[in-house]
């Protein structure tokens, strides 16, 4: 008798827990890009502002934390859906 058969066999995962981690990590994954790329959008308008208006670095700085907020706003009510959604309510 080897090792390998006196060990017990590890059941596989269930499909709804390999449901549950791929949406975790779907959401985490779209909110990590989300605010990546609207920082650097904000930045980027901001500073087009800056070069157009004269106002550096208010223009950018503005951009960056207007765009910011909107993608943690917008990343607060994903989770709170999906938090909704995993506990039954919806």
């Amino acid at each position: 008798m080897s090792s390998n058969e006196s060990e017990p066999k590890k059941k596989p995962p269930k499909r709804s827990d390999q449901n549950l981690m791929m949406a975790f990590l779907g959401v985490g994954l779209s909110i990590s890009v989300e605010i990546a790329v609207s920082t650097t959008v904000g930045w980027w308008i901001g500073n087009w502002v800056d070069q157009k208006m004269g106002w550096a670095p208010y223009g950018m700085f503005c951009g960056v934390v207007l765009f910011l907020t909107v993608s943690i706003v917008h990343a607060i009510i994903v989770l709170n859906h999906l938090n909704k959604r995993m506990n039954g309510s919806e």
